[in-house]
């Protein structure tokens, strides 16, 4: 992540987050899925098998990358090199000065003032990123949306394998419709958040998230005889996760995002204190922190509430907070 926001700077840095995060949250929702569909066309040993070619693929393009800062100090150093020779061939060609000296010369003095520069409240830079609202409160929500997407590979093959006695195929099919909307609009999404801020398109992601986990959550409930009759829970079913895979594309990589702009707001006002080399990488471990504890927490929160009250009454908690999650954006 660091490598990408050095790379892309501010003005692309939506799009270029909701790519990394499609292909990230992809994976972590497609693999389920895909293993089990392996397992059962193919054999288990075939499915371990891809697994570890997935891997070795990894290694290859993770060698392949090449990060900025190598590329600035060979630019650098011929920069550096070039000016040294128009430099010396300017030198070479005067002469003579275009004035004649005088004898006597008048100097102004002034007086400089050293320039005063802010004293950070901590020298902790992780401290000092948890210290920024903006900052803090996209981590919180960051772990929320991370938990919502780890209940899927949970509690989906479960309930449609004892409410529609459906498989692991049809399992993969759902999962495919809940990446399709963000493989088609995470493009324009990604462009709108770079045009208009991060503010507008993530309180709408959060705000239609809520009401398309409670569909989700209808067939299969007692009291909602409407939701399952015939093939309507089934309806219900697929286009709740296609409205989910849409706001979900709103809210691709807004953690990220925001956790650069308080890096580089921190390396702007503090620039003694967090170095020549910046703050982007410890910045995105919190990122990175906050992410995977959604990952970690959800599959067991959202597996034990569905043990304990059910599969309705979990996505109702999951998307309960959605309603109360406001972006940090000011």
């Amino acid at each position: 992540m660091a490598i990408v926001g050095d790379s892309v700077g501010t003005r692309h840095i939506a799009k270029a987050f909701g790519f990394m995060c499609l292909f990230i949250s992809g994976g972590l929702l497609c693999g389920p899925a895909i293993s089990g569909t392996l397992y059962d066309l193919v054999s288990y040993s075939a499915t371990w098998a891809s697994a570890f070619a997935v891997l070795v693929l990894g290694v290859g393009l993770q060698s392949l990358v090449v990060e900025r800062s190598s590329i600035q100090e060979t630019s650098g150093a011929e920069a550096l090199s070039a000016n040294n020779q128009l430099q010396n061939s300017q030198n070479s060609a005067v002469t003579s000065p275009l004035l004649p000296s005088t004898s006597s010369t008048d100097y102004t003095l002034y007086q400089s003032f050293p320039k005063q520069v802010e004293e950070p409240p901590t020298t902790n830079v992780y401290a000092m990123m948890l210290y920024n609202t903006r900052v803090s409160t996209a981590l919180v929500a960051d772990v929320l949306f991370a938990m919502t997407i780890a209940s899927f590979d949970t509690t989906i093959p479960l309930h449609i394998q004892k409410v529609f006695a459906w498989k692991s195929l049809q399992a993969g099919f759902l999962f495919l419709l809940l990446q399709l909307p963000s493989l088609i609009l995470v493009v324009p999404a990604g462009w709108l958040k770079d045009k208009i801020g991060m503010r507008m398109p993530v309180t709408v992601g959060f705000l239609f998230l809520a009401p398309s986990l409670w569909l989700l959550g209808l067939p299969g409930e007692d009291g909602f005889e409407w939701a399952n009759h015939g093939q309507a829970g089934q309806i219900i079913y697929v286009f709740a996760l296609l409205g989910i895979g849409v706001w979900r594309t709103l809210l691709l990589g807004f953690g990220g995002v925001e956790v650069m702009q308080g890096a580089t707001d921190l390396a702007v006002k503090y620039p003694k204190v967090l170095g020549e080399n910046g703050v982007y990488s410890r910045a995105f471990s919190l990122s990175n922190i906050s992410w995977k504890l959604g990952m970690f927490i959800g599959p067991l929160v959202s597996g034990s509430l569905t043990d304990a009250v059910g599969y309705y009454y979990m996505n109702v908690f999951f998307g309960m907070p959605s309603l109360l999650v406001h972006s940090p954006v000011n």
